[in-house]
């Protein structure tokens, strides 16, 4: 019988989405929560010490990481405490509210402790499409088009997509990692203050895996976050461009977070366009109206336009030989139908008679976003362990992050701003 590893964490705050985590986590036999960390200190039936303080926390506890889902404006103090005591941290979507509060962080990307909790490109349905990617089956990626998430999320998406840094590798259908923070380590340990071996600080990530979404070109365009006013020529200095406008028409608004709204009047909705100009014919277009992440009544959209075909949703069209064109689908086997007594779950996502996703969990009752969870838990480990690369580094969350907020800027000013 084999011996799971326990991996052992310090959770701080509760937030909305530690409960898709505890649901997660609950299933997951291998992660052990040792301790919780709350501003007011009072956490009803829960078994494990609790501390106001994260410090002194981390001064008595020695986890593997930190899990955090602190508000924005305290995820930064959470970072650079567990960062002086060495021990990494994962924290939740967004790392920071503002431009200046991402500038305040960009110093803990050298300690390489730092990753960021962005589930998206994670999710059954995306990493099966980027396995399609990855295989070549409609050739180099030059357009991303997504309308269902916001900012960074959809940021995130188009730069996996695209293949601009680490958020597209490992995207193999849950079979395995290779290469990464700590890799080819022998020890399966995990970083620990105390001389415990794993993760290693591993310098400045950021040239590496953005690389690849840098343009070439002048200096025309403001900066995100600058406060240049010259718009002028879109020729860009080395850095992508963002061009963004907003509109507003009424929506009826059913569904919210806290589930049916019985509001059945409509109400203005705003709609963000943006295009994000990376150089080298690579492109993204952002498309997102208010609260669509839950109005059902908006259809969430996703276009990738490659060099010999695209990929619409689940459509995949494609030249896949001398005068063939072909027109196939993604399709989910999703057991529990029917008489198909396996249970309910998401099993494998075929492309043909092509397996380009397979379920790690089959037998886990989960939706979408919590496989998404599962599977940024799965590469945290590996990358705690010295088995597989960082997830998502923090490097990679302050750029979408900053993209992100460059489309609010561009629409404000009305004018294009470079990133």
């Amino acid at each position: 019988m084999s011996t799971v590893v326990r991996v052992e964490y310090v959770q701080v705050g509760l937030g909305y989405r530690s409960q898709a985590f505890k649901r997660v986590m609950a299933d997951m036999a291998e992660h052990e929560c040792v301790g919780l960390v709350l501003r007011r200190g009072r956490a009803a039936s829960v078994s494990v010490p609790v501390f106001t303080d994260l410090d002194e926390c981390l001064s008595q506890i020695h986890p593997d990481f930190v899990l955090s889902f602190a508000p924005g404006t305290a995820t930064g103090q959470v970072i650079r405490t567990a960062v002086s005591h060495g021990t990494p941290v994962l924290v939740e979507t967004p790392p920071a509210g503002a431009v200046a509060e991402l500038d305040d962080l960009s110093d803990m990307v050298d300690s390489g402790l730092v990753q960021v909790a962005e589930q998206y490109p994670m999710m059954p349905g995306n990493m099966a499409r980027l396995e399609v990617v990855r295989r070549g089956l409609i050739g180099e990626i030059s357009q991303v088009q997504v309308s269902s998430t916001q900012t960074y999320h959809a940021m995130a998406l188009i730069r996996a997509y695209l293949g601009c840094g680490g958020s597209a590798e490992g995207s193999t259908g849950g079979t395995g990692l290779a290469g990464g923070v700590g890799a080819g380590q022998s020890d399966a340990g995990f970083v620990r203050p105390g001389g415990h071996q794993g993760v290693q600080p591993t310098g400045h990530m950021e040239d590496d895996a953005l690389r690849g979404c840098r343009v070439a070109g002048g200096d025309a365009v403001p900066r995100a976050g600058d406060g240049r006013s010259d718009a002028g020529s879109v020729r860009l200095g080395g850095y992508p461009v963002v061009r963004a406008a907003r509109f507003a028409g009424p929506l009826v608004n059913p569904l919210s977070r806290a589930g049916w709204t019985d509001d059945d009047a409509t109400h203005q909705a705003a709609t963000v366009l943006a295009s994000v100009d990376f150089g080298d014919g690579r492109s993204g277009v952002y498309d997102f109206t208010d609260n669509q992440t839950r109005n059902l009544l908006r259809t969430r959209r996703l276009l990738l336009r490659g060099s010999h075909g695209e990929i619409s949703g689940d459509q995949v069209v494609r030249l896949a030989d001398h005068n063939l064109i072909t027109t196939t689908y993604l399709n989910r086997r999703q057991t529990g139908h029917d008489l198909d007594l396996n249970g309910y779950c998401t099993y494998q996502i075929t492309l043909g008679d092509q397996v380009v996703w397979t379920n790690p969990w089959p037998d886990k009752r989960w939706n979408d976003d919590e496989l998404g969870v599962a599977e940024l838990l799965r590469r945290m480990t590996a990358w705690l362990r010295g088995e597989g690369a960082a997830p998502y580094p923090l490097s990679e969350a302050i750029y979408d992050t900053r993209l992100g907020l460059a489309i609010e800027e561009a629409v404000a000013k009305d004018q294009p701003v470079r990133v």
